[in-house]
């Protein structure tokens, strides 16, 4: 830390010399010896509850401040769980039926776990003069939840490449029952958000080269291809947030069994998150060369579910007819002119009942300027 200038040092951090030189920041613990982190876990956490109620479950989740998301896999199972009892409608303090009750303790049983789960501080341990950066983000969902995670990767001169779990975010699926493809847009639209507050997060400090998104829905990938005009309300607008955080060259196709957001969609049992590679790291692919990644297969092929999410064009055609004038019925009835002009100022004077009050040289002028227009309408 005495390299470290005073100014550089996190706030509020006192370091506890006689305590292994451990720091705390928010619920993480960072242990300055082995630059590591891990989360706090408070005494009080790991006390069993005698009646499993809402009140409770939702008590003990709170208690799991994971700014990161670090631990999200094993998170969002408690969530899963605790939107369930928001739809049965139970108080605060009512019991939980044995199947849920069984279901939290299960989790519960895990909590102290966390402690010994320790994430590298420094993002580049292994690889201390990275010359590439990028940020790989995944996105994926399920009927009860959808999640979204990045990675960032680094490669060195030599041809070193160490990948890195950097944050992530996951979120319970809406109440209303909605489409697994437009869950996975939710996904991909929750990544998009993610990977721009990364962006902006890191801006000042180092250089992203290039960004890639990883999804596994083919449909979701079919809806960002094309523009946000062409597409209904609930996929237009998403879209079109997409491409305002990031570029629509930016996504690409990976298998479902190698997309690590699989695991924050649907939960993962926190012994098994302690020791996945593929969930700290990326999948294996992603530390090694770019020809060795997925490449686009089939997408361009028409999908009879991508074709339903099509807005309705509407073709708006306004069409003029040319007026065509007005000519009385006796004008095709008389073939003579002077005759014509008399039937005319007979109906002007029918027209204008104050006749005597208009001046008669004004009349006759009118009938011949109209019969003049009627014989000219008729023969041109």
């Amino acid at each position: 830390m005495d390299c470290i200038p005073e100014e550089a040092r996190l706030p509020n951090c006192i370091l506890d010399d006689a305590n292994n030189g451990e720091a705390s920041s928010l619920v993480l613990k960072w242990h300055t010896t082995q630059d590591v982190m891990y989360c706090n876990v408070k005494p009080k956490l790991l006390e069993l509850d005698k009646i499993v109620t809402k009140r409770s479950i939702l008590s003990t989740l709170s208690q799991i401040y994971d700014v990161f998301g670090f631990f999200s896999a094993f998170v969002i199972t408690a969530k899963i769980l605790m939107q369930e009892l928001w739809k049965r409608k139970l108080d605060c303090n009512d019991s939980v039926d044995d199947a849920l009750a069984d279901k939290y303790r299960q989790w519960t049983d895990e909590l102290s776990i966390l402690q010994s789960i320790k994430i590298p501080r420094y993002l580049f341990c292994r690889i201390r003069s990275p010359n590439s950066l990028q940020l790989h983000g995944f996105a994926d969902a399920s009927e009860s939840a959808y999640g979204a995670v990045v990675y960032i990767r680094a490669e060195d001169d030599v041809g070193n490449i160490q990948t890195q779990y950097l944050i992530a975010k996951t979120r319970v699926a809406p109440l209303k029952s909605i489409s697994v493809a437009r869950l996975d847009l939710m996904a991909a639209h929750c990544l998009a958000k993610l990977t721009g507050y990364v962006l902006d997060g890191l801006s000042s400090e180092i250089c992203i080269d290039k960004v890639y998104l990883w999804l596994d829905s083919e449909i979701a990938l079919a809806w960002i291809a094309k523009p946000s005009s062409h597409w209904k309300t609930f996929v237009r607008n998403r879209v079109q947030e997409i491409y305002d955080l990031v570029s629509p060259h930016a996504w690409r196709h990976c298998p479902g069994i190698e997309n690590p957001a699989d695991d924050h969609s649907r939960g993962m049992a926190l012994q098994e998150l302690k020791s996945c590679s593929t969930y700290w790291h990326g999948p294996g692919w992603l530390r090694s060369e770019e020809s060795d990644w997925p490449v686009k297969s089939h997408l361009d092929q028409p999908n009879p579910q991508v074709d339903t999410e099509t807005a309705t064009t509407r073709v708006l055609v306004n069409i003029t007819q040319p007026l065509q004038p007005l000519i009385p019925f006796y004008v095709d009835r008389y073939g003579n002119y002077s005759k014509i002009v008399r039937i005319t100022a007979r109906i002007l004077r029918r027209r204008h009942r104050d006749y005597m009050k208009m001046d008669p040289e004004c009349i006759v002028q009118s009938s011949y300027l109209c019969g003049y227009r009627f014989v000219y309408a008729s023969e041109y």
